[in-house]
């Protein structure tokens, strides 16, 4: 998995090499204006006439006032030419940062450690991002200045000391925890008209501000379940909300146990996308 900062930088990269190809297409088009010099001098009505030269002819040729066709390619061969050395010194700036960098989340860090310090349990302040730690402690005061639904069912403690509602979400919530995504668990939000909590909020780690859900789900065999889901999944989607894309379901399996990989598959291609 790779930092946010290696995505810029490749989506950078693409768009300079695009640009540098379609800009070398064009001037080779015109590259009929290599070599060519423009002056020019305040005509009688303070406007400007223009002349042009060649390297090495000093015979001055007039063209005449700004924004004639030929001037402007003249112009247009110079922006390119000067465009495109800028272009190529950056994409070797940013070809040659890429491969001496190193990726700093938290697995790549923790593969760095001896096995005794590694499998920390991060603290958003411990991550540095203070857009994430702006969202986490404003998404915490909203929640707790509101009621807590059915309080009496958090029976499951998490590593952190909070309590949740089953022994899956306490499973989700401390592998969240232990490779620092920020989130919120039961975080309230307004739901067509109605307040709903969803079981976990997770901010993306691409702009720090896209909303995440994922909501967990218990064994699917009682039919008054299967019912329930069915209506809350109906009012998300009529809300806006799409699945796979900011909203996902994940399920118990069928002996009960609960399989962490679809959660680590939102991490890795959602909220901590990789490139590979």
């Amino acid at each position: 998995m790779r930092d946010r900062i290696f995505y810029e930088l490749e989506g950078y990269l693409q768009e300079l090499q695009e640009r540098k190809m379609v800009q070398s297409k064009r001037l080779k088009e015109i590259d009929s204006n290599a070599g060519v010099r423009l002056k020019r001098r305040h005509g009688p009505k303070h406007n400007w006439y223009y002349y042009s030269h060649r390297t090495g002819d000093p015979k001055l040729r007039f063209l005449g006032e700004d924004q004639t066709h030929v001037i402007n390619e003249i112009k247009e061969y110079r922006y390119l030419d000067k465009s495109l050395s800028v272009i190529c010194k950056n994409i070797e700036i940013i070809e040659s940062a890429l491969g001496k960098m190193k990726s700093a989340d938290y697995e790549s860090i923790n593969s760095m450690l001896p096995d005794t310090y590694r499998g920390a349990n991060l603290g958003i302040k411990s991550l540095g991002n203070e857009k994430a730690t702006k969202w986490k402690e404003g998404a915490e005061a909203f929640k707790s200045a509101r009621d807590v639904y059915r309080p009496e069912e958090l029976k499951i403690m998490t590593d952190d000391g909070k309590h949740v509602r089953s022994k899956s979400e306490a499973m989700i919530y401390n592998y969240l925890l232990s490779i620092g995504v920020t989130f919120v668990y039961e975080l309230p939000m307004r739901l067509n008209n109605r307040i709903v909590v969803p079981d976990f909020t997770l901010l993306s780690e691409i702009d720090y501000e896209t909303e995440v859900i994922i909501e967990h789900q218990g064994l699917m065999d009682a039919e008054y379940y299967r019912k329930r889901f069915g209506e809350k999944v109906h009012s998300y989607m009529n809300a806006g909300f799409i699945q796979g894309n900011n909203i996902f379901f994940t399920f118990d399996n069928s002996d009960g146990g609960f399989d962490r990989r679809p959660i680590e598959m939102v991490v890795k291609n959602v909220i901590r996308p990789n490139a590979n």
